[in-house]
Order: C-alpha cells, then sequence, then structure tokens
C-alpha cells in the first residue's frame, strides 16, 4: 500500500513540475508579446491589423496584403465579391418611389 501511495505522491509531484515550466514558458511568453504590442511603433504594430480588419473587412485586408507584396494588382476577374440574390440585385428601395404627403386635417 505504501508503493503505491509513493508512485501516486511521485505522479503528482512530476506533474506540478510540468505545470510549473509550462505556466512559466506561457507566461514569459505573454509578457514579450504585450511587451512588443505596447512598444511598437503605430505603423508596425502587429495590434493594429484587428481594427483595420473591422473597417476594411477580411477579404479586403488580404487582397490589400496580397498587392502589397506582389507590387501588382491580384489577378481576380473584375466585380464585387458579394453575391446578391436576384431580389436585392436593383440595388433600390421601394419607399424612394413614393412622396411623403401628410394628411390634412
Amino acid at each position: 500500500m505504501k508503493s503505491n501511495a509513493r508512485k501516486s505522491g511521485r505522479v503528482l509531484s512530476v506533474l506540478r513540475l510540468i505545470e510549473n515550466i509550462i505556466r512559466s514558458a506561457v507566461n514569459e511568453t505573454v509578457d514579450k508579446a504585450i511587451t512588443r504590442l505596447i512598444r511598437d511603433q503605430y505603423t508596425e504594430n502587429l495590434f493594429e491589423m484587428i481594427p483595420a480588419t473591422k473597417k476594411v473587412g477580411i477579404t479586403n485586408l488580404i487582397e490589400i496584403a496580397m498587392r502589397a507584396n506582389q507590387g501588382t494588382p491580384i489577378s481576380r476577374p473584375l466585380g464585387s465579391p458579394n453575391h446578391l440574390s436576384p431580389w436585392k440585385k436593383s440595388c433600390s428601395i421601394p419607399s424612394t418611389f413614393f412622396v411623403y404627403r401628410p394628411l390634412k386635417m
């Protein structure tokens, strides 16, 4: 019985050692990443990708990066990457066809 308790105690101590090693490695990596995000210049900051993606969209951001890397326009067919349903192709709002006139009382 004592040998089983010793083995489980050793296993737990090894697991705690591995947990501490992983925790310290993750802590150091996160610290370096946060320090880099804080200290990098605005034009070189990796965090700037988040607001840029929100403003431009992921598809356009990737196309911009491809153009910047190659220095030439990307070769894709002309037109919008957005596919509209047949009902929305007219792109008109029915309420714009009618003039609002308040009722006279």
